[in-house]
């Protein structure tokens, strides 16, 4: 399954091409075990790529006689796979499978009027002579099962 990703393409003068990032599950849940892949095709050599699990929090309150205000925060941040030494090779995609587990006390994705609370995983890498890119990929994490559900 395909997560949710951008199709923007690249501003000019960068080169990092485009992203595929694929889940073996969306919806996740807390505790289970997901596997990823991820293809970076890219019009020059990457030299470094890292995938992160990214939770969010969305908050919208109130301070009485203004607008309502809206903040987030990352709450949590996990590195699914990291690699500082790549040897790609300009029009070759890197193409890497990783496994990982949405932590079971994670909370669950959701969207109530003044909260929201969002998954995604983020793909960022570096180009050498150029700047960095950052990816990221919608994903729904569902709240966990009941003990002795199957």
């Amino acid at each position: 399954m395909r997560a949710d990703g951008p199709s923007v393409p690249d501003p000019p003068g960068q080169r990092a091409g485009s992203t595929v990032l694929e889940v073996s599950a969306n919806p996740m849940r807390p505790g289970e075990r997901c596997r990823a892949f991820v293809s970076q095709f890219t019009r020059s050599a990457i030299d470094a790529l890292r995938v992160l699990l990214v939770c969010e929090e969305q908050v919208t309150f109130s301070t009485g006689q203004s607008s309502p205000a809206t903040q987030s925060k990352r709450v949590r941040e996990l590195e699914v796979f990291r690699d500082d030494g790549l040897s790609s090779f300009s029009g070759v995609p890197f193409e890497k499978t990783v496994e990982f587990e949405v932590p079971a006390d994670a909370m669950h994705s959701l969207e109530v009027p003044n909260n929201k609370i969002t998954w995604k995983l983020e793909v960022e890498g570096g180009l050498p002579y150029c700047q960095s890119f950052r990816r990221q990929y919608a994903i729904v994490v569902h709240p966990a099962r009941p003990s002795g559900a199957a």
